[in-house]
C-alpha cells in the first residue's frame, strides 16, 4: 500500500507539472498573438 501511495504521489505531480506547461503554452501563445497585433498596428 505505501509503494502505492507513493506512485500515486508521483503521478500527481507529474500532472500538475504537466498541467503548469500547458498553461505556460497557452501563455505564450496568446502573447505571441497581442505581440503580433501590437506591431502590425
Amino acid at each position: 500500500m505505501k509503494k502505492l501511495n507513493l506512485s500515486y504521489d508521483e503521478l500527481y505531480v507529474i500532472y500538475k507539472t504537466v498541467q503548469q506547461h500547458e498553461q505556460i503554452r497557452e501563455f505564450l501563445k496568446n502573447l505571441k498573438k497581442k505581440v503580433t497585433l501590437i506591431t502590425e498596428d
